[in-house]
């Protein structure tokens, strides 16, 4: 629902904050030098936790589609209108967009992470969750474990 409402650029920034739990300004701040060969390599902002998340089918499929579709020379994988760096705030301007053309209500962008956490706990356990998500305590990872909760719709 939400990913059919977004534009190109949107679908991918709501796939690649599902696949890899980044945090937003995480996201944003992703430039083409993070795309090594094999992975997509970034350090939190957050924790200072390096993370690089191997090439492995859909993530592979949006980094080889954003590179084909890249027009503007620019350090940053996500631009704004003005083909500069998309900041928090025009992000969240984007995400509300999306929102309102999906008419889904009272669902943040960050809430994405927490879907993710909350699947990959269920799926992998609750010590891969922790270390994909780059939090160093289990208790944080805890914290973001909700199944009864998070309903977003994300294609498979």
């Amino acid at each position: 629902m939400l990913v059919n409402a977004a534009n190109f650029q949107m679908k991918c920034i709501i796939r690649i904050a599902y696949l890899t739990a980044m945090r937003k300004s995480d996201i944003l701040k992703l430039e083409w030098k993070d795309v090594d060969v094999d992975s997509l390599d970034s350090v939190q902002e957050k924790t200072g936790t390096p993370i690089a998340f191997k090439f492995r089918g859909e993530l592979t499929r949006i980094i080889k589609e954003l590179k084909k579709r890249r027009f503007v020379v620019s350090p940053y994988l996500f631009l704004n209108k003005r083909n500069t760096k998309i900041s928090d705030r025009t992000l969240d301007t984007y995400w509300w967009e999306v929102r309102d053309k999906a008419g889904v209500e009272d669902v943040v962008f960050h809430d994405i992470r927490r879907k993710r956490i909350t699947d990959l706990t269920e799926s992998h356990g609750e010590a891969f969750a922790q270390s994909v998500a780059g939090h160093k305590y289990r208790k944080t990872t805890a914290r973001y474990y909700t199944p009864d909760v998070i309903r977003i719709d994300l294609p498979d």
